[in-house]
């Protein structure tokens, strides 16, 4: 259904056409769409559906359940508030003064060790936009094909999804124009501490 795409579209901030180029479909797509001319074939509304990680049946309109499936959330709407903590959000990873909370249901998956924190760089857009707030997992470990963040040489926070590749790993972004990066595993203690795992991200408008 138009209107949840639009839901998704407007709560990350971004625009048709940067979609579009970052799944490889036309931007007419939207505009028919949109007009009531088409509607999406599956392939496409999959695509769609991955980029902003939700269950496509969902965005069909097939279901009211909507699910959040990619690694920058562990979570899922279905969850009940039985088990909500109250997380602290900090301007920095090394700053002490909380700027916000969150009340977030966890799974048992999650440690309770969670914290937030704004992320400045633009390495993960159009997902992941400057000042938005990252909620994250505290523990000090690489997770393989999940959001990790992480302090590098300069105690910058970077975020990268990280995947085990030969005799080290390789630092994606989603930014079309940052390229990935190969880092030995010597390499990779030496440049960067590992603080957590994203299990949300949340848009600062």
């Amino acid at each position: 259904m138009y209107k949840r795409y639009v839901e998704l579209r407007d709560a990350m901030g971004v625009r048709d056409s940067a979609v579009a180029k970052a799944i490889g479909i036309p931007q007419s797509t939207f505009s028919d769409w949109k007009k009531g001319k088409s509607s999406p074939k599956y392939e496409k509304l999959k695509k769609i559906a991955d980029f902003f990680d939700v269950n496509v049946n969902w965005l069909s309109g097939d279901s009211d359940t909507k699910t959040i499936l990619s690694s920058t959330s562990e979570l899922t709407k279905e969850e009940t508030s039985d088990n909500v903590i109250s997380i602290p959000v900090f301007d920095s990873y090394e700053s002490t003064d909380v700027i916000a909370t969150f009340n977030l249901g966890i799974t048992s998956k999650i440690s309770r060790n969670i914290k937030g924190v704004k992320y400045h760089n633009d390495n993960m857009m159009p997902r992941i936009l400057p000042n938005d707030i990252l909620i994250y997992d505290n523990v000090a470990e690489v997770k393989e094909n999940k959001l990790n963040l992480l302090i590098d040489s300069n105690n910058n926070l970077e975020c990268y999804n990280i995947i085990k590749l030969g005799n080290g790993y390789m630092l994606e972004s989603y930014n079309q124009i940052v390229p990935m990066r190969f880092v030995s595993y010597d390499d990779f203690e030496q440049a960067y501490k590992v603080i957590g795992t994203v299990i949300r991200s949340i848009q600062r408008h």
